[in-house]
């Protein structure tokens, strides 16, 4: 099971935080759908997204973490996904698909942030890098970056992973939109 303890550990070893940069993959259309609908993150800092209704959201997706708090956007339907070390077992998911992972949690205050991009009006996908080939079950290539929001409520950490698997076609480049549109409403 997952712990804030063991994520924050995560975090200052750099393991979450960086994005690698190898290879990256160039979208070529997909992204003319429209971005009808929205959500609301039910866990602070509630990070607002636009998506396509045609997407599919889930929170607490992945049962073994019970902290930070997941929010996933998946152009395919999603069960329950078992976790390894935290992170989805991406074996788990259909391989042509593109999903989008929002874990949020409160940092202490004291928190040493200085490895996060600071979250400005909203969230841009040429944050996350590249991408690389991820060597855990799946092999999806996926896209990182760590986002620190200090709010009136506290300082939150915000990680932003995309997923997009080997036999994703043109329509994972929707995404970007979908990361684009990440904002925090107050």
């Amino acid at each position: 099971m997952q712990t804030r303890s063991t994520f924050l550990k995560r975090f200052a070893g750099g393991t979450v935080g960086a994005a690698a940069v190898a290879g990256g993959i160039a979208p070529s259309g997909g992204a003319d759908i429209p971005l009808d609908a929205s959500f609301r993150s039910p866990y602070a800092p509630y990070p607002t997204f636009a998506y396509p209704s045609s997407w599919h959201v889930y929170t607490a997706l992945i049962p073994g973490v019970i902290e930070p708090f997941d929010v996933v956007f998946s152009n395919r339907a999603l069960g329950p996904l078992p976790d390894i070390d935290g992170m989805p077992d991406m074996s788990a998911v259909p391989s042509d698909a593109t999903v989008l992972l929002l874990y949020s949690q409160q940092l202490p205050v004291d928190y040493n942030v200085a490895r996060a991009l600071p979250l400005g009006a909203t969230m841009r996908f040429n944050d996350l890098g590249g991408g690389f080939v991820d060597r855990s079950p799946g092999g999806f290539r996926r896209f990182q970056a760590w986002y620190a929001a200090p709010t009136k409520g506290g300082l939150f950490g915000l990680n932003v992973y995309v997923f997009v698997g080997p036999r994703a076609g043109r329509e994972w480049a929707q995404v970007q939109a979908i990361v684009n549109s990440i904002h925090l409403t107050g």
